[in-house]
């Protein structure tokens, strides 16, 4: 799915694509595109990707792009496009076809060589918009920082490879989907380790998985709202996160397991008693291993109360 700017939403399944429009009591109708096409162009398996810009509608399948502006449609077959690697920044399309980026701009298709990097094929990829670059991140090979127009010149640095802790996370959890977060930052959902939050360094900020109460592994599609939610489509759900939040919620996949007694702060570091033991909460950094914030056991088998005496000495008893 995909919305252009007049709120026109468009669609596309298996063997069709079209639009929603509402009919005059309100409700949404699809109207298929197909019958534009010419016979021959109509036998053609899912489309996996559509983007509107201020140049057309495109529709990406396995074996070619469709490309729908005023009232017609263009069929273009020469590009074998992996839809893993389709993203749109502004009104420019990127794709990866044959190891090489193409850019998609006003019905042209340019391919943009990068000498000394091959992209491989069935790998996921996302672009971002980076600055006046893009920023590149693709499962195999990490991430990248990409100047197009010094690439259209046929200039070798045209692409810079750089280390990042994105690069370790996906090449475990495999980057599936991907958004540029209103603050400057990018969001990646992954196939079986949730979503990472990330700076244009690579930095990993936040780590958003079952631990912090994602309801699925895999994350299929990610888009943020006017006001800076998340929102998420999972394996049969759709998630609302609040990532500015500043609530946290912690249960027994952080390490409680029964009924709280109390809680303390003690020395920057927060206690809590249970009817199992006295537990800390361990400081947090995100990891590409097992990420987890977890209460740490300090004594464990009683029940424990605790509280801060004169800001010196943690009792518990």
């Amino acid at each position: 799915l995909d919305i252009d700017q007049s709120g026109t939403i468009y669609a596309g399944a298996v063997g069709e694509f079209g639009y929603l429009q509402p009919n005059l009591q309100g409700s949404m109708i699809y109207h298929s595109l197909i019958h534009k096409l010419p016979e021959p162009d109509r036998d053609f398996s899912e489309i996996w990707r559509l983007y509107t810009t201020d140049h057309g509608i495109y529709f990406f399948g396995r074996d070619r792009i469709f490309r729908y502006n005023q009232d017609n449609i263009k069929s273009i077959k020469s590009y074998k496009v992996d839809p893993r690697t389709v993203a749109k920044i502004g009104n420019r399309i990127f794709f990866i076809s044959k190891g090489v980026i193409h850019l998609i701009q006003k019905d042209r298709i340019t391919p943009l060589p990068t000498p000394t990097i091959t992209f491989p094929d069935k790998k996921y990829t996302q672009f971002f918009p980076h600055r006046d670059k893009v920023l590149i991140v693709n499962e195999k090979l990490g991430c990248f920082r990409f100047d197009v127009e010094r690439a259209r010149m046929g200039k070798q640095d045209s692409i810079v490879h750089f280390d990042s802790e994105v690069a370790s996370y996906i090449q475990k959890h495999r980057n599936y989907c991907g958004t540029h977060l209103q603050n400057g930052n990018y969001a990646i959902g992954t196939i079986s380790g949730g979503i990472i939050i990330f700076g244009p360094d690579g930095k990993i900020f936040r780590i958003i998985n079952k631990y912090r109460g994602l309801p699925g592994r895999i994350v299929f599609s990610l888009h943020q709202n006017r006001s800076g939610s998340l929102w998420a489509t999972l394996n049969g759900l759709i998630s609302h996160i609040d990532i500015h939040s500043p609530i946290s919620k912690f249960n027994e996949l952080n390490g409680l397991e029964a009924s709280l007694l109390n809680v303390t702060r003690y020395k920057g570091r927060l206690y809590i008693g249970d009817f199992t033991g006295l537990y800390y909460l361990e400081s947090y950094q995100p990891m590409v291993d097992e990420d987890k914030h977890f209460f740490i056991p300090v004594f464990k088998d009683e029940s424990y109360w605790c509280s801060d005496i004169l800001d010196d000495v943690l009792i518990a008893g």
